[in-house]
């Protein structure tokens, strides 16, 4: 698909092959849409297939950047639905320097002054089951930092499910064809379609969600370095 996919694009497209809400679609006719009663089982049926995936340890994530302003009141900030915290920046505003906060474990974190105030240096994150709470140190100084200042927080997110009408498959679109086959694997028991055709379906579905998932990659990098300090172990 060219431009990103609807709920219903991804549904009619399992309709092709699959049934939906009792009714026997097979391939779609010509301008023939999904009724609202067959599109919102199919949406739990789209939602389901999205959640089995996860279970896969697919990469199954986008990189986003979520912008705060800094607060002289609080060291935390929350993070949407985040995985994987990889960068936090400071940023001038005014078009001036930014540069990387460091990273501190939770332990180390923890034993860092607590009534320091200032630029902020260092970070530490801890990812929770819908969110992550990023937290930084030291606490910014003065309101004029807040106001010429902001952090940015690069990171992982979950991709979303469908909750609402208008939007759009939140996967790359190399994911859409092995959702689509997915959904209809899903469909098929519950509304009768037959052995043989769904024993097909499967080995598509199979097909297509290998070819999506060995071209997705970690993000993170490999460094190799001379070890300059002479042999180390055997």
């Amino acid at each position: 698909m060219s431009r990103a996919a609807t709920p219903a694009d991804v549904l009619e497209g399992a309709a092709r092959w699959a049934v939906v809400e009792g009714d026997a679609l097979g391939y779609l006719a010509e301008d023939q849409t999904l009724g609202a009663t067959a599109l919102a089982n199919g949406v739990e049926a789209l939602n389901s297939v999205i959640a089995l995936l996860q279970t896969e340890g697919m990469p199954l994530w986008k990189r986003v950047t979520q912008v705060f302003v800094p607060s002289i009141t609080s060291q935390i900030y929350t993070l949407t639905a985040g995985l994987k915290l990889t960068q936090v920046v400071l940023q001038d505003t005014t078009g001036g320097s930014q540069y990387d906060l460091i990273e501190k474990s939770l332990y180390d974190f923890n034993r860092l002054p607590t009534s320091s105030i200032g630029t902020p240096v260092h970070y530490t994150y801890q990812p929770t089951l819908s969110s992550g709470t990023l937290s930084i140190w030291p606490l910014v100084s003065d309101a004029t930092t807040v106001t010429t200042k902001q952090i940015l927080a690069i990171y992982q997110k979950k991709f979303d499910g469908f909750f609402a009408s208008g939007e759009t498959l939140d996967f790359p679109s190399y994911w859409t064809q092995a959702i689509i086959y997915g959904i209809a694997v899903a469909l098929g028991p519950e509304v009768g379609y037959p052995l043989q055709d769904q024993d097909n379906l499967i080995k598509q579905y199979s097909m297509y969600k290998g070819m999506a998932s060995n071209y997705g990659d970690e993000d993170g990098s490999f460094f190799i370095q001379p070890d300059y300090m002479g042999k180390r172990g055997f």
